[in-house]
């Protein structure tokens, strides 16, 4: 009989028997062992992957975290630049240039406060966020020195949220004044000077008190001027209390609450140098 091929064992048998009567013990190739290299090859390839995969993930990670640091510093040393509230390039600017514009309606003045109060706490977000970005004994000096300076000359926190409340009442009292009318009862401009007293400034305060007494004495001379458009006398007293009057709502915000004012940084020539060696040093060690 021809030899057969048995494919469940993989070896040849005769079908019949050797010359000792025996039948003939089949050939076993150990699929396992042919296996074990197999797998040894696939998981050294993997870990492999895995290793160098880790080593790209880190330097992606740190160059990453560099250049966000890198832009941070800029973005940072922008707004601290731009602490000057008072200049056309303050972050704060239109808040301060606007405050005695009646013809900015709430809503406008209202977006420009909160403008100015979000890059504020960007700001100090930013600079906190760098407390311990460097160990060495001089970063911590200039980064020190400058958070120092920014807490005692730029109005940030809750002592710029103070102050914005104030120039907001401000501008809403100027609203009022421009649509005011020739006559009020007492207890219509009291309520419109309420609002100033409330604000616990004694500027403001003594403003308003001066603002409700003026302008009572006004509509009252109005009343006798009109009521008695012969007499000279009563039309000299209108026109002395409309020109005392008129004085009076002349002021700007900043000739009147100068204790709520915003500070300004970068009018103080140490912070300006403080400024400068710290982001120096941020663009060299970065």
């Amino acid at each position: 009989m021809n030899p057969s091929y048995d494919s469940s064992f993989g070896s040849f048998s005769s079908g019949g028997t050797t010359s000792g009567g025996n039948a003939q013990q089949p050939i076993v190739l150990n699929n396992e062992k042919r296996k074990k290299p197999i797998k040894k090859i696939i998981i050294t390839i993997l870990l492999i992957t895995l290793i160098i995969g880790g080593i790209v993930l880190a330097i992606v990670l740190f160059l990453g975290g560099k250049q966000r640091a890198k832009d941070e510093a800029e973005e940072l040393h922008a707004l601290l630049s731009s602490s000057t509230y008072s200049d056309s390039s303050g972050q704060c600017s239109l808040v301060t240039q606007n405050v005695d514009n009646a013809n900015r309606t709430k809503d406008e003045y209202k977006e420009m406060l909160n403008e100015c109060q979000t890059k504020s706490d960007r700001m100090m977000a930013l600079l906190n966020s760098f407390d311990n970005k460097f160990s060495t004994e001089e970063y911590r000096q200039l980064y020190t020195n400058l958070k120092s300076l920014v807490a005692s000359r730029v109005s940030t926190g809750d002592v710029l949220k103070e102050k914005l409340a104030t120039y907001e009442t401000w501008h809403d009292y100027k609203i009022a004044l421009d649509a005011i009318d020739y006559y009020q009862t007492p207890e219509e401009i009291e309520k419109i000077a309420k609002p100033l007293l409330e604000l616990g400034s004694e500027e403001l305060s003594q403003y308003a008190q001066q603002w409700i007494e003026k302008r009572k004495a006004l509509v009252g001379s109005y009343i006798f001027a009109e009521g008695f458009s012969d007499d000279e006398e009563y039309a000299d007293q209108y026109s002395r209390a409309l020109e005392d009057y008129n004085l009076l709502i002349g002021k700007e915000f900043s000739e009147v609450a100068e204790d709520m004012m915003l500070k300004d940084g970068e009018k103080d020539s140490s912070f300006s140098k403080a400024l400068y060696l710290f982001n120096n040093y941020m663009k060299v060690n970065l």
